[in-house]
């Protein structure tokens, strides 16, 4: 079920949230004393559980007093239905309605269990008579998690809550609030995608058995080859990633998720832009820039860049840096020089191999002049972008589970502040790793 209940209306929200600051409905109420604020002013940030504020019979003595009445503190169901109908239902977010969409969770403390079954197809073979038949074969893999429990607060200073300022702050907070929230649980769609079961993992270990590691590392090496020298290699890779999912007994794709850079190379390179090859549509295609809603069938998703450390530039997940290494093995039969790139000159350096390479190597044998140069490259690094394509939603994908969430009211009299605390339950789980690559 997914959480349609706690949804909001755009009229709702307005009464609650107001459409811009500087329209928003409580500032237009006229305060002359903002230290008494009247019940409707309560009614309109706490709900119905202003109508139950008593008058503050010590609101002229000289002592300290608490600016929230005693019946508005504590979880307030009201303002979190409105909190959680901003998250779920006034998002645009792709993360957690085309990929993960949200689903309620009713009893999010308990363990959270699933199976995923596997049917394998085979050939049917030669059966004699009164022989039984060779009998298919079927996995089954559970697994299970546990919902994480996270929340944000808010506050403010005393008496400030009721002004006509207080209220835009208090706005700006709320929306600073639902915003934060939807960009960890992004996070964590994102988290929950690269952390999933590889199905394709599952075929190579059982498929290549003895050199499963030798295979997949020439797999490695031979797509970062052909990504970079093909200029439709993206294409053909959503194609092949296509016939295999469907090997796997998935669903057709539908999106792919995919860093903004990775979008250059789709619309601004000079082979699709040219107006010698691709006429007067190449022009279109420069002008309109990379972004790119659609793309062979595919929704194209954004991956985005996260905060994950404090003082440190956000990170793009699907952007990773790579260090590799290479090595050339040369015949030294008839060599007379080798060329290594210099990359702070931005040229190749020759080295002649009688001059200064045999007068080295000589050094260390005593067998003789070697037949072969083992020539290493150790240090290569670059920056790596990441893919994923596959089959969005609850029913072939999985879901950002969601529930018990709560917004308590408390106040702080030594300190002088009031303020909201969010909390709810959630994690965002890869069900069905069939329909993902």
């Amino acid at each position: 079920m997914v959480l349609g209940h706690i949804s909001m209306t755009a009229q709702a929200q307005n009464d609650f949230m107001g459409t811009v600051p500087n329209a928003h409905p409580m500032s237009s109420l006229a305060r002359t004393d903002v230290t008494n604020p009247s019940t409707e002013d309560w009614v309109n940030v706490f709900g119905p559980n202003g109508y139950n504020v008593q008058p503050d019979t010590n609101r002229n003595r000289k002592m300290g007093r608490v600016h929230l009445p005693d019946v508005l503190k504590g979880p307030n169901q009201w303002i979190t239905d409105r909190v959680d109908g901003l998250i779920t239902d006034a998002t645009n977010s792709p993360f957690t309605t085309i990929i993960l969409p949200y689903m309620y969770m009713d009893y999010p403390d308990r363990k959270i269990e699933w199976n995923v079954w596997t049917f394998d197809q085979g050939l049917a073979s030669r059966v004699p008579y009164e022989a039984a038949a060779r009998t298919l074969t079927q996995r089954k893999q559970s697994f299970s998690g546990y919902t994480v429990r996270q929340g944000l607060a808010i506050t403010m200073e005393h008496n400030f809550m009721m002004s006509e300022e207080g209220m835009t702050n208090f706005h700006n907070q709320v929306q600073q609030v639902v915003g934060s929230i939807q960009n960890t649980n992004d996070l964590d769609v994102h988290m929950a995608l690269i952390n999933a079961p590889s199905y394709l993992t599952q075929v190579r270990e059982r498929y290549y058995l003895e050199d499963y590691l030798t295979k997949s590392i020439r797999d490695y090496i031979d797509m970062f080859g052909f990504v970079q020298k093909n200029m439709n290699s993206l294409d053909i890779i959503i194609e092949d990633t296509r016939s295999l999912i469907k090997n796997w007994g998935g669903e057709d794709p539908d999106f792919m998720l995919c860093s903004g850079k990775l979008t250059y190379q789709l619309t601004m390179t000079q082979e699709r832009t040219s107006y010698y090859t691709q006429g007067i549509e190449g022009q279109k295609l420069l002008k309109q820039g990379p972004d790119m809603p659609m793309y062979r069938g595919l929704k194209i998703i954004k991956s985005k860049a996260f905060s994950l450390d404090e003082g440190s530039a956000p990170r793009d997940i699907m952007r990773r840096r790579v260090r590799v290494a290479e090595f050339y093995l040369i015949k030294t039969t008839d060599l007379l020089s080798v060329q290594l790139y210099d990359e702070m000159a931005d040229n190749f350096a020759t080295l002649g191999y009688d001059e200064t390479i045999k007068e080295k190597v000589l050094q260390a044998p005593e067998e003789g002049p070697p037949t072969t140069l083992l020539l290493i490259r150790p240090n290569i690094e670059h920056y790596m972008l990441g893919v994923i394509i596959g089959r969005g939603g609850i029913d072939h994908l999985g879901a950002t589970l969601w529930g018990q969430t709560e917004m308590s009211v408390f106040d702080d009299g030594q300190h002088g502040v009031w303020g909201m605390t969010y909390k709810y339950h959630e994690p965002a789980i890869v069900f069905n790793e069939h329909n993902l690559h």
